[in-house]
């Protein structure tokens, strides 16, 4: 697609030179310009691909990275010869793969509306690992009414995996269309369909379906659905406001059909939401969640309870904590336990007090990372980030697990200060 504006200017200037182009002439300067810019992307871009492709686990991401930031700076002019990238090929693993997913976010990141036929061609006839690559690109598409069109098309001739991908492009893409094949979805007699519907509502942390979503959790259908309904409802900011919603979530934990996995889950969910209000009856049949034969579950539920300021709750998980503590009080183990249990419940001071001295007697080298972790991530709660830094410099994590302890949310305001460097993010 040839850009009107640049167009205009090189008439422009041919004006100011006192030569006279007709637009056809004009056309054929821009494209043979961009065919040689074409050219000159081609062998570089070629040998990034492969070098991408023969790329180890060592220091992956990093890499990956710096091509991605490589490709990008290359300019909109690079994204025609991506496309062909997003397909694999039979070796739909390893380092295809990892080359088709990558030209699928540069492409992303550079939205250039002249590859968008491309796009849809190769989401509507390719191998699926393409078209799922295509479908990836398209619901970032700069051309979101267009795209959405023909993906609604392509939808309806779906199935399996493309069909869920269709749904989550279509989200992502917005619209009143997107919104009504969603609620349809979320009907669906299909159970992966509505699991899929529920994934494209998260990736686009829409409220909209909100009550139709908790509608759908306190279904007879709801057993089934745990996971991805904890999923969207993590993904939509005060999707708990109300009370109901958390009595709806409590109701489905305390089913017996549902297993204890999702049974902590629901508890883990409800324990992390802040400022939660927790009605009489929801607190009753969480209670009755804590009086479970698995251990699990009795600490979930009572760490929950604790969180949102429970005190018997508090005493009673802490209670064999602190009995094994004063009975192995030389024993690192035994305060990093405690610890765990302190940043579980938002204590962190205390968890840091614990983290402390379990470093003080740990020496089993192994054991150790996890409790750099925990009181690294305390002290970044307590915005006590250069604190939190040392301990993970001091640490024995790797590289490698540095960046991915970066992720977790208690870093979050920490990655936007100086102290960021600690994760070695650039190395």
């Amino acid at each position: 697609m040839l850009c009107a504006t640049a167009i205009s200017g090189l008439a422009s200037a041919q004006q100011g030179s006192g030569e006279r182009k007709s637009l056809e002439e004009l056309l054929r300067v821009m494209r043979a310009r961009a065919a040689e810019r074409a050219a000159e992307l081609e062998e570089p871009l070629q040998a990034a691909m492969a070098a991408v492709e023969s790329l180890g686990d060592d220091d992956l991401d990093r890499a990956l990275r710096q091509q991605r930031k490589e490709l990008v700076e290359k300019g909109p002019a690079l994204a025609p010869l991506l496309v062909p990238y997003l397909e694999p090929g039979d070796e739909s693993k390893g380092g295809k793969l990892r080359r088709a997913s990558l030209a699928a976010d540069v492409l992303i990141e550079l939205a250039s509306p002249a590859v968008t036929d491309a796009l849809l061609k190769a989401a509507a006839s390719g191998t699926t690992t393409n078209r799922l690559m295509a479908l990836k690109v398209l619901g970032q598409s700069p051309e979101p009414e267009r795209v959405a069109h023909e993906i609604h098309k392509l939808y309806r001739l779906s199935s399996g995996y493309l069909e869920r991908a269709c749904l989550e492009c279509l989200a992502l893409l917005g619209g009143d269309e997107a919104k009504r094949l969603l609620n349809l979805a979320l009907n669906d007699e299909d159970l992966e369909l509505v699991k899929a519907a529920l994934d494209a509502l998260a990736s686009t942390q829409s409220r909209n379906a909100l009550p139709q979503v908790m509608a759908l959790v306190a279904s007879p259908r709801g057993s089934d659905l745990v996971e991805p309904a904890l999923t969207y409802l993590s993904s939509v900011p005060d999707a708990l406001a109300e009370d109901e919603h958390v009595l709806t979530l409590s109701k489905l934990a305390s089913r017996p059909e549902v297993s204890y996995q999702n049974r902590i889950r629901i508890m883990d969910h409800l324990r992390v939401y802040e400022d939660l209000k927790i009605n009489r009856s929801a607190r009753k049949i969480i209670e009755a969640i804590a009086e479970d034969a698995r251990t699990e579950v009795v600490e979930a539920a009572l760490s929950m309870l604790a969180r949102h300021k429970d005190r018997r709750a508090r005493n009673r998980l802490l209670a064999p904590y602190d009995d094994r503590v004063d009975r192995q009080p030389n024993w690192g183990s035994s305060y990093a336990e405690r610890g765990d249990i302190y940043e579980r419940i938002g204590d962190w001071n205390a968890a840091v007090g614990d983290y402390r001295e379990a470093l003080r007697r740990e020496n089993n080298t192994r054991k150790l990372g996890k409790t750099y972790e925990g009181i690294s991530r305390c002290l970044a709660r307590l915005k006590k980030y250069r604190e939190a830094a040392e301990y993970i410099r001091e640490s024995p994590l790797s590289f490698a697990e540095r960046r991915a302890l970066a992720s977790n949310p208690a870093f979050k305001k920490m990655l936007e200060t100086k102290y960021a460097g600690a994760f070695r993010l650039d190395d």
